[in-house]
């Protein structure tokens, strides 16, 4: 397991604007192919513009429903961002971690609400 999978935001993503979910979705596919083969992910946001949490759900909350917690804390990590990212990554996570957690009583919540609105 001397292999470490190194990834840059940007080229994954094709772009420095990462604000769309489909290239939020090419660089969680590349993260979740080094989790899977169970080689520790470091993915660098320099060079990162612009960035948006519907980008961050895709890449790096979607992790939290297909991987044990563990497994994601054990062999993810990143860097190369400014405080502002970083504050938005750590909210995408920690929400991401209690939705899977009970993704069925957040939904069933969320439901409630919608149909409530319509009476």
């Amino acid at each position: 397991m001397g292999d470490i999978r190194r990834l840059s935001v940007t080229t994954e993503a094709g772009t420095a604007i990462c604000v769309a979910v489909e290239d939020g979705h090419k660089l969680h596919n590349a993260i979740a192919e080094g989790l899977s083969a169970g080689v520790p992910v470091v993915v660098s946001f320099a060079g990162v513009k612009r960035l948006t949490t519907a980008f961050l759900n895709v890449a790096f909350g979607q992790l939290y429903n297909e991987f044990p917690e563990e497994v994601v804390a054990r062999l993810l990590s990143a860097g190369d961002m400014d405080r502002m990212t970083a504050t938005l990554l750590q909210r995408v996570i920690e929400r991401a971690k209690q939705y899977y957690k009970d993704a069925a009583r957040h939904d069933a919540a969320a439901k409630s609400i919608i149909d409530g609105d319509k009476h």
